[in-house]
């Protein structure tokens, strides 16, 4: 029982911040930018007006990151947003990003 409660825990801690990640990228990077009138927020607590939650951070507790403007991913209209997901590592296959299907 054990390992498949980890499992579903794992699970829904994804869910959870693949949520939260389009969330942000999508509807409060838009009620900021037209409130604000900017393309690129210096930080991701700027978008905290706009959101529910004030947190920045994926649900093991690591800073979420932002790409905008040119330093956006291909394809990507106004922010990316991304977590390094279960392992903690940026640049792996776990990672959690706004701008991929899971």
């Amino acid at each position: 029982v054990g390992p498949r409660v980890i499992r579903m825990f794992q699970g829904s801690k994804v869910q959870t911040t693949s949520l939260m990640i389009k969330q942000i990228a999508n509807q409060a990077y838009s009620e900021w930018s037209m409130a604000t009138g900017k393309s690129c927020p210096k930080d991701l607590s700027e978008l905290s007006k706009y959101r529910d939650s004030k947190s920045i951070k994926d649900a093991w507790g690591n800073k979420l990151m932002m790409q905008c403007g040119e330093n956006a991913p291909e394809g990507v209209i106004g922010i990316a947003v991304s977590s390094k997901g279960p392992d903690g590592k940026h640049g792996t296959a776990d990672d959690i990003k706004s701008w991929e299907e899971e």
